[in-house]
């Protein structure tokens, strides 16, 4: 080499650290991994520098993928560097696409019905830094796939398998066993797996925080009693439609785990009164809670979940037959930080419960008022006055409503989306031009029937 004449290490090692920051945001991630190879101080540079480059590179995948072609999109933007892949085309060739990122992929997300127990062993052999992995609805993977992203990926952080049917207790069996840092687990709508499983992991996995168990009709009272007992610091429980749930299985997790923020029992009928006063009373951080359903609960229940959970968000109370005014009264007046609450069916609510919603939730963004047979046009228009804010409205089956109401919350929720339960056509002149105005006027997000 001549003199005079440098190669780019030297050029680089001649840097000061601050132009190398610099510099290597500009870097893409397969140069990156190969900077540190070159020298102690510019692979040092490099490892500093590859968060925040993954993190570009992710977001530069995540928009592609909604505005480029497929092909296009995996020969350009997936990249060794990209720590988050989605793919969920039904296509079988997900190896070589997440064989791309190489070992810095954290989060694999595989909506494929094709993926076998091979795509599965290949993955996990090349990308052995995975710290999440989702294969929802992934019908044809056993339990041989998962034993394999154990034995790759030990420190596998969460897990969803919603919906893979041919898994088996032993397949969570080994996952509590080789994953004793799992966070999240979701094995909702996984048939045949039995109490056993989750025995298991109540044993092996105790920092445990979430867990998805919907739809699972062989969940008992004692295998959550196990998981709350064993995963105190579990934060997020989702038993939507397991219907062999009684109260004392709540009055458990209540006293057990103090740090439950998100509770879904929707569906789990035999529930009464007695597991939300448990809850309120041990879990005062709440934000999030779905009773839909739950026929034997009474305004006592939500009167005491709003008096002792003030910071509650998230309230879906679809189907609770035996609600009043009193409960959404006692929600409004406690939780003025409500963001999202359903109550449809709920078909003893008159105005009243709306109106005092209004009045004191202003931050409220989602409201399901369908087949609430008593509204009429003053409840939504104290919603369109009180939360200007809102962003989706159902307001189906309210055939008291009349355009005046739905006029009154086009023209002041500016921000509205999604609105459900009125035909377009029946909309008077001036709402409908202000909605066809807007951007989002045809996009799929509105609904309008």
């Amino acid at each position: 080499m001549g003199r005079g004449a440098y190669t780019a290490h030297d050029l680089l090692s001649t840097q000061p650290n601050d132009h190398l920051s610099v510099i290597f945001n500009f870097v893409d991630g397969r140069d990156l991994l190969r900077m540190r190879c070159v020298s102690k101080r510019l692979g040092e540079m490099a490892r500093r520098s590859l968060p925040a480059v993954s993190e570009r590179l992710n977001r530069a995948l995540e928009h592609a993928w909604r505005a480029r072609p497929y092909d296009e999109v995996v020969q350009r933007y997936v990249t060794p560097g990209v720590t988050r892949l989605t793919l969920s085309r039904y296509r079988a060739n997900i190896v070589p696409i997440a064989v791309r990122c190489g070992p810095l992929l954290k989060t694999l997300c595989l909506k494929c019905l094709l993926v076998t127990d091979e795509d599965i062993a290949a993955v996990v052999a090349r990308c052995p830094g995975l710290t999440a992995l989702e294969v929802p609805c992934c019908w044809a993977l056993k339990d041989q796939a998962i034993e394999a992203v154990v034995a790759r990926c030990p420190e596998l952080k969460a897990l969803n398998v919603r919906g893979c049917d041919m898994l088996t207790d032993r397949a969570i069996e080994v996952v509590a066993a080789g994953c004793p840092g799992l966070k999240a687990l979701n094995v909702s709508g996984c048939k045949p797996l039995t109490v056993h499983a989750l025995e298991a992991v109540a044993a092996g996995c105790p920092e445990l925080v979430s867990l998805w168990v919907t739809g699972c009709m062989w969940l008992t009272d004692r295998a959550i009693e196990v998981v709350a007992t064993r995963c105190p610091r579990l934060t997020a429980l989702h038993v939507r439609a397991c219907h062999q749930l009684t109260d004392r299985a709540i009055e458990v997790v209540a006293a057990q785990c103090p740090g439950l923020t998100t509770l879904d029992v929707s569906g789990c009928k035999l529930l009464t009164d007695h597991a939300l006063e448990a809850v309120a009373a041990g879990c005062p951080g709440l934000t999030w809670l779905d009773v839909g359903v739950c026929k034997l609960l009474t305004d006592h229940a939500i009167e005491a979940v709003a008096a002792r959970c003030p910071g509650l968000a998230k309230l879906c109370m679809w189907g609770c037959e035996r609600l009043t005014d009193r409960a959404i009264e006692a929600v409004a007046a406690r939780c003025p930080g409500l963001t999202e609450l359903c109550v449809k069916w709920c078909d003893r609510l008159t105005d009243r419960a709306i109106e005092a919603v209004a009045a004191q939730c202003p931050m409220l963004m989602s409201l399901d008022v369908s087949w609430c047979l008593n509204l009429t046009d003053r409840a939504i228009e104290a919603v369109a006055a009180g939360c200007r804010g809102l962003t989706t409205l159902d307001v189906s089956g309210c055939k008291l409503l009349t355009n005046d109401a739905i006029d009154a919350v086009v023209a002041q929720c500016r921000t509205l989306v999604g609105l459900s339960g009125i035909a377009f056509q029946t909309m008077s002149t001036q709402t409908r031009a202000a909605l066809s105005a807007r951007p989002w006027a045809t996009s799929r997000s509105v609904i309008l029937r």
